[in-house]
């Protein structure tokens, strides 16, 4: 892989790797030493890895069991629901862009905090992409399946609702998006995603690693970036490079990474 690539955060590792494993076809428990192979091969210690599946089953996103001496993960239902939610995005063709004028509101009635046990409905959000209307109206472009979001709201903090929207006179929709979304920040994203990989061609070895990278730097980019409509952004907005360099690189380490993926993963005892 390409040398002094900056270091992923390895609770991040940890999910994106969960959400590859059914479509590599491994829809089973994944062995420790799994995410220790990986983190090893992008940079992260044995020690920070075994520390991020920690922290994953504390915040209620994997369980964990003990086979013989040692310890193998699987997703808990709300990390379930988590990563299909991540993976519907990463492979939807217009992550990045919606060409219509419709948009998804989600009222909130107090703001929702979006801290410490209320991570998952900020992180939900975040996957949606959804920006902060007002204090307490979100907005994202397009169609959203905004049931399994509102599933984790707090019901003391009243009942919330959710909205599809267009939107009309004298809605000055450019004006909307500066307000919501800093766009010199969208920019900023895919100039980081686009650097580490444009043009990149991808080793032949380590090829799952490198697939999780990819995803996970994706994930980076789509929980940044909405998909706003292509009308109501600059002629040279990047997200056409950035989603096909994504969509290249992913078909080029695919199989790769599915073969290396059968290679790591313990065989089944023979009877």
């Amino acid at each position: 892989m390409p040398a002094k690539i900056p270091r992923r955060p390895p609770l991040s590792i940890v999910m994106t790797t969960f959400g590859l494993r059914t479509d590599l076809g491994f829809p089973g428990p994944l062995p420790a030493g799994l995410f220790v192979q990986v983190g090893l091969a992008l940079g992260i210690n044995e020690p920070a890895m075994r520390a991020a599946l920690r922290r994953s089953v504390e915040r209620g996103l994997l369980q964990d069991r003990r086979v013989g001496r040692s310890v193998e993960y699987d997703l808990s239902p709300s990390g379930t629901a988590l990563v299909r939610q991540a993976g519907a995005r990463m492979f939807d063709p217009a992550a990045l862009g919606h060409s219509t004028g419709e948009w998804t509101l989600l009222a909130f009635p107090t703001p929702p905090a979006l801290r410490n046990d209320r991570y998952q409905l900020g992180t939900r959000l975040e996957w949606a992409g959804f920006g902060r209307l007002m204090s307490n109206l979100w907005i994202t472009p397009g169609r959203v399946d905004a049931s399994a979001i509102l599933d984790y709201a707090d019901p003391a903090e009243g009942q919330p609702a959710a909205f599809e929207a267009v939107a009309i006179t004298p809605t000055d929709v450019a004006s909307l998006i500066e307000r919501v979304w800093d766009m010199a920040a969208l920019r900023q994203a895919h100039d980081i995603f686009l650097g580490r990989w444009e043009a990149v061609e991808p080793s032949v070895d380590d090829q799952l690693p490198q697939l999780v990278e990819l995803f996970d730097t994706w994930g980076d980019l789509l929980r940044a970036d909405p998909g706003l409509p292509a009308e109501h952004l600059p002629p040279d907005w990047p997200a056409t490079r950035s989603a096909r360099e994504f969509h290249r690189l992913r078909d080029a380490l695919w199989n790769g990474a599915r073969d290396e993926l059968t290679r790591l993963l313990p065989r089944p005892a023979q009877r």
